[in-house]
């Protein structure tokens, strides 16, 4: 209170007037009731207490904080890729070519494309590498070349096939 007689001394102050002697001596006025005040002695008891919580607890003192952050990035990858690699292997993918497939698809995922949906479309166009497929190529299930020239009774020999076809091109 006798700051406040000191600012208005004897005279009648305008509002004007007692904000500017209120910022000239660095006097701050605070609603209690909105809890706009802290008592000097309880707010250095509070900073002092919460400086203390925080270097007891600052995680980064320990000298393996990177190292184990890291590590669990890795992990976190590399399980990842395990669950790509199982969902690769569930699709039927040959197990020679999941890596590979694994690799390719993997490129070809973006934000409005999931990993399973270009797994589908990748197997649809590139069915070679999934198991049981029947591959369609010179020979068909029978007709396997053999080399024993038609002995005990069986086809002609691949090797006498083709020099037939040869010699019946040159006539």
């Amino acid at each position: 209170m006798d700051e406040l007689q000191e600012l208005f001394g004897e005279e009648a102050l305008s509002y004007a007037d007692f904000a500017a002697k209120l910022n000239e001596r660095g006097i701050k006025l605070a609603n209690i009731k909105a809890g706009g005040y802290v008592d000097k002695g309880k707010y250095d008891k509070l900073a002092g207490e919460f400086a203390k919580y925080k270097t007891d607890n600052d995680v980064s003192k320990y000298a393996d904080y990177d190292t184990i952050k890291t590590e669990l990035e890795t992990l976190k990858a590399e399980k990842a890729d395990a669950e790509l690699a199982k969902e690769v292997a569930e699709a039927n993918v040959d197990a020679k070519f999941q890596r590979f497939v694994m690799s390719e698809v993997k490129a070809l995922v973006t934000d409005k494309k999931d990993f399973k949906t270009c797994l589908a479309e990748y197997i649809k166009a590139n069915p070679q590498f999934v198991v049981n497929t029947q591959r369609q190529g010179v020979f068909t299930k029978g007709s396997q070349p053999n080399f024993d020239d038609g002995a005990k009774g069986g086809a002609q020999s691949t090797n006498k096939k083709m020099n037939e076809i040869l010699r019946g091109a040159r006539k």
